[in-house]
């Protein structure tokens, strides 16, 4: 009903149904809403571009789970905020019914985009689920998300990718990561990673479809859904999520939280 087709899309292969989770903490009166969003990838296969070890795939939904650690601590502390926590929830697997590349699909936004990638997921089902924050009137965003390799490549597990398209909001985050003990570092959005994803039978690519760069690609494909007066901020949390694949670590939960006060 919603057409959230980036969500319905990825969800094809399941036999389990998509969801989008929306919690809502009113804790500010009449005040504006913020929101944050979490990848909930529940499994992650890779799709028809199969990845060659799957291990650890659980942990796809770990900026989900922050999500729901985030609207907990800030009801339980009667936080006096209003914030959506919203978290968009599949799995990516294989079947006849599966998303293929080259379809064309179109999102929440209206936006259509041409899959080069099926293991490319995370930003189909993050950028429907963004759009509804926008639809449900939020102007600040901040989402989680085990999103990227290139991230963990680039960063390891100390550092956690930030990119904003708001310096003010950048610098907000900043002190509020310094406040919360917790680690991460700027990487960059511009033009010149988003011209990578044009395509010629939709809007948008969701891969630029051969290495480099990627967690900027990724991010530019994300911003390509935020409107000119929404403040955002992405958080590729792929490195520090979790430890090697024996437990989640709840990164950057107390730095969203301390910024979503």
């Amino acid at each position: 009903d919603m057409k959230a087709g980036g969500i319905l899309s990825v969800n094809q292969g399941s036999d389990i149904p998509a969801y989008m989770i929306v919690l809502k903490h009113n804790g500010d009166g009449d005040n504006a809403y913020k929101a944050v969003i979490g990848k909930g990838l529940t499994f992650d296969s890779g799709g028809y571009n199969l990845k060659g070890n799957s291990y650890g795939m659980k942990y796809d939904m770990c900026g989900g789970a922050d999500v729901l650690g985030v609207m907990q601590i800030l009801a339980r502390s009667q936080a006096k905020t209003n914030v959506y926590g919203i978290v968009p929830v599949t799995e990516n697997l294989v079947s006849g019914k599966a998303y293929k590349p080259q379809d064309v699909i179109t999102t929440l936004s209206g936006k259509t985009v041409e899959i080069v990638s099926t293991d490319a997921e995370g930003r189909l089902i993050l950028c429907d689920a963004m759009t509804y924050a926008q639809q449900l009137g939020a102007k600040k965003l901040i989402d989680l998300a085990t999103l990227t390799g290139a991230c963990v490549t680039a960063l390891g597990d100390a550092y956690t990718g930030v990119f904003a398209n708001d310096d003010d909001y950048y610098h907000e985050f900043e002190e509020a990561m310094k406040a919360a003990d917790e680690k991460g570092w700027r990487l960059p959005l511009d033009q010149a990673y988003l011209d990578k994803l044009k395509s010629n039978s939709a809007d948008l690519k969701n891969s630029a479809g051969k290495p480099g760069a990627g967690a900027s690609i990724a991010a530019n494909f994300l911003e390509s859904f935020i409107e000119k007066d929404t403040q955002w901020i992405h958080l590729d949390i792929a490195g520090t999520a979790d430890q090697d694949g024996t437990g989640a670590t709840g990164a950057m939960i107390r730095s969203v939280v301390e910024v979503m006060k």
